[in-house]
């Protein structure tokens, strides 16, 4: 009996997966069988999140044909650093010797899981914290021909009144993005804030609406996409200048850490999450990044 196991890649980062590939050979008359295990089980430092079996198959070899049962796993890293898979097992009986169950095992496997954040960072109260608003400019006052002219709209508008009256009343027009993506923040907040176990899916609704404003006011597929294909697809996009990429990094970055590395949150750094995505909302909305001394107030 032979058994191969390999981590594809070695190396990857804390919002990735692995998948770990086995395989076992068996003489044409071994019994053998693969154990099942079922998803969401720990393995290591890992979960076990996807499992698909191949059907045997014959192969050859110098020494004779052979039986290669295979399987995939997908694995989802729990931590960063070295994770070491440890040995897998594997049971299975000789023809000659039916009575008694045989068992080989592979060496352990290390897995380099690198960290979310950068080096000099070391949680989430080490992001840069938002730009104030900027307050709107005051309306201008109006002059006598606005007036005038208001007067002449609302005679017109008692005229016409009588035509449109049998009409079917206009569709509202939709609410823009901006306007439903701060809704969404306020309801967020305004709800009841979760207790420790909650905060991964707190975060997941928080980070879902700023990335649906994104896809539509840019058309990226923010939703529908890893924090590192989003950085990737954005990397060329004049549309998001340096200051702004790095500010969606950081944030996107930190909350991932929550959501899939245990990351300790409180009510306190969930308002300051929350805080930071209305504040890349009204940067993207006005189109223009804050600036280095706005970004350090």
């Amino acid at each position: 009996m032979r058994l191969r196991v390999r981590c594809v890649p070695a190396s990857l980062p804390l919002s990735g997966t692995a998948e770990l590939v086995v395989e076992v050979e068996t003489r044409e008359d071994a019994g053998v069988a693969l154990e099942d295990l079922p998803l969401g089980t720990s393995f290591g430092p890992f979960l076990l999140r996807d499992v698909r079996t191949e059907p045997p198959r014959r192969v050859e070899h110098e020494d004779g044909a052979w039986i290669r049962h295979r399987r995939r796993m997908v694995l989802e890293p729990q931590a960063s650093g070295t994770a070491v898979l440890p040995p897998l097992a594997q049971a299975f009986r000789l023809p000659g010797d039916p009575g008694v169950l045989h068992e080989i095992r592979s060496e352990p496997l290390e897995v380099a899981v690198q960290s979310l954040l950068p080096e000099e960072m070391d949680g989430l109260e080490d992001l840069p914290r938002p730009a104030p608003p900027r307050p709107l400019p005051a309306p201008a006052a109006p002059s006598s021909w606005w007036l005038l002219a208001a007067a002449l709209a609302a005679a017109g508008g008692v005229l016409l009144g009588r035509r449109l009256r049998r009409r079917p009343p206009a569709e509202a027009a939709p609410e823009p993005p901006r306007e439903r993506a701060l809704r969404a923040l306020e309801a967020l907040l305004a709800g009841a804030l979760p207790g420790p176990e909650g905060w991964p899916g707190w975060y997941r609704e928080l980070t879902a609406v700023l990335r649906r404003f994104l896809e539509e006011t840019t058309g990226v597929r923010a939703p529908e996409q890893t924090t590192e294909e989003f950085l990737r697809a954005i990397e060329t996009d004049p549309r998001f200048p340096p200051a702004r990429r790095e500010a969606l990094r950081a944030f996107l970055l930190a909350a991932d850490l929550v959501k899939y590395a245990g990351q300790e949150a409180d009510p306190t750094r969930a308002r300051e999450a929350a805080a930071r995505a209305r504040a890349l909302i009204l940067e993207m909305e006005a189109g223009t990044p804050a600036g280095p001394e706005e970004e350090a107030a």
